[in-house]
């Protein structure tokens, strides 16, 4: 038996056309783009939808509402970090406090949150940023640091510690490693991982063997990195071209990673090549893993 996983992230919702992007995108795009993965979860027969983060675009009431809506609506439980942008602005991270009920009701499960699925846990977590040296639920500007709290760590550590003989997947927004330089050189300074956020992270994953895979979004790019036993997987906005939406069957000795279109190409629009990086090798976007 195997449990199917689709994950998304950076969908921006209520952006405008001068949000940051690598690939094309249209505001008018993002209908047709939820339209079509709820077409992907009924095809892919996904148990379970990961949204990465960055759900909305500046954190308004409006965008937490038209939220709730579509991703109650893709017909499978939604699991949900929040990212930055959806911690942008006052208020906006007790927002999305105030939701969670109404948001469960419809099958939206919001950070943090363990979903136990048939085969596997998924720990979806949502990230703090420092600010004056401090976690804070409030995103500002792009100098803050991510982190995590240290009660997260703590609730992480004894989830995991629990049913040691299931394989765990892990969902935050900010990638635990940056892009490889075999697809940007110099990536790593580029878009680098925040070392209060990467480093505790990483190391309480090298305490739990069942930890296989670690999610995340945030740098629009759909990209893989090994660590060992556990795998890094990125993926792209699912709000511009191409589209990507990860989907993941993973069972007790392995797992294999497809990347798929939501929708197809517009017919007025075309990759960036300069920025074609983003989109990944191969080797990143479809791979198959197996363990003892």
């Amino acid at each position: 038996m195997t449990d199917t996983i689709a994950f998304i992230a950076d969908t921006h919702i209520g952006a405008d056309e001068t949000r940051f992007a690598f690939q094309p995108h249209r505001p008018q795009w993002l209908d047709a783009a939820f339209a079509g993965l709820a077409e992907v979860v009924r095809r892919e027969g996904v148990d379970l939808v990961v949204h990465g983060g960055d759900i909305g675009h500046a954190g308004t009431a409006e965008e937490t509402a038209r939220a709730m809506t579509i991703l109650g609506g893709l017909g499978t439980p939604v699991a949900a970090c929040l990212g930055n942008h959806d911690m942008f602005g006052d208020g906006s991270y007790e927002r999305w406090g105030e939701c969670v009920e109404e948001a469960a009701a419809r099958g939206l499960l919001l950070a943090n949150r363990r979903v136990r699925l048939a085969e596997a846990d998924v720990f979806v977590l949502n990230h703090a940023w420092l600010r004056e040296g401090w976690p804070a639920w409030r995103w500002t500007d792009g100098t803050a640091l991510g982190c995590l709290h240290e009660e997260q760590l703590a609730w992480l550590a004894d989830g995991l510690a629990a049913s040691p003989d299931r394989p765990a997947v892990i969902a935050v927004h900010q990638p635990i490693a940056p892009p490889p330089e075999r697809l940007r050189p110099g990536a790593s300074e580029v878009y680098p991982s925040d070392p209060p956020f990467a480093g505790p992270l990483t190391e309480l994953i090298g305490r739990h063997p069942r930890v296989r895979l670690v999610l995340s979004g945030h740098y629009h790019a759909t990209y893989r990195t090994d660590h060992g036993r556990w795998v890094h997987c990125s993926v792209a906005s699912m709000t511009e071209m191409p589209f990507d939406v990860r989907i993941i069957r993973i069972g007790r000795s392995g797992m294999s990673v497809a990347t798929v279109p939501a929708m197809p190409a517009p017919p007025d629009a075309e990759l960036n090549p300069e920025k074609a990086w983003c989109i990944g090798q191969p080797w990143d976007r479809d791979f198959t893993l197996t363990w003892a």
